[in-house]
């Protein structure tokens, strides 16, 4: 755990990532199996007493909220450790969480030294550390000048139903100036979710919209889907 600020923004960012969930079930705040889900809210803090626990929240309209609970989850994620490793004596620069600043290309501040994985505070990925590892030893052996690409980065949380997404959200399209015609499709409509008997969910589409009379479509990757 890194502070108790990490860990409210983290537990914020969950609670943002169920708001996606919520505005593609068409307004529901309840999701399945009975947990109760609150958007638009960050967390302020957390409180225990005589009575239980319970967290703090603000929420988008300014009101505050307190929910009682009997224990508190923080998924506050990882810190990276390079403090003891005297980068700045080499010319390799750390931000302000720590992590080793790089290049697209993975090269540090220091043009002999490359590094990869959590350490560099990217998308906290296995197959993402696997990627700039690659790129990072390809550059620094063979001067492959090869950029890492996160435009199609899947993300997976392993949840029952399962939540995962891949590219960019309808959001994202939205602020980067590309014009989308996002879909949402309830898994009763898809096959092989009627054929594993599980069609709880839905899937966010976000194809890129085509001038008028085009006829047709280019799909992006899925903003967000369950």
């Amino acid at each position: 755990m890194c502070t108790h600020a990490a860990s409210a923004a983290a537990l914020s960012a969950a609670i943002d990532l169920a708001s996606t969930t919520r505005s593609a079930t068409r307004g529901s705040a309840t999701l399945y199996q009975g947990t109760g889900v609150v958007t638009g809210a960050t967390v302020t803090g957390v409180r225990r007493d005589g009575h239980g626990r319970s967290v703090l929240l603000k929420t988008a309209l300014g009101g505050e909220r307190e929910l009682a609970c009997g224990q508190i989850l923080v998924a506050a994620g990882r810190c990276p450790v390079a403090a003891d490793l005297n980068l700045a004596a080499v010319g390799v620069r750390t931000g302000g969480r720590g992590e080793i600043v790089t290049d697209a290309r993975q090269r540090t501040g220091n043009p002999r030294i490359w590094a990869a994985g959590d350490v560099t505070g990217g998308p906290p990925y296995v197959y993402t550390a696997a990627a700039q590892g690659s790129v990072a030893a390809g550059n620094a052996l063979f001067h492959s000048e090869r950029a890492v690409d996160y435009s199609a980065l899947p993300r997976v949380t392993f949840t029952s139903p399962a939540i995962a997404s891949a590219g960019l959200t309808e959001a994202e399209l939205v602020q980067s100036g590309v014009a989308c015609d996002c879909r949402v499709l309830p898994l009763e409509s898809v096959p092989r979710a009627i054929v594993n008997r599980d069609t709880r969910g839905v899937v966010n589409w976000s194809p890129r919209r085509q001038p008028a009379g085009s006829g047709a479509c280019t799909p992006l990757p899925m903003g967000q889907g369950r």
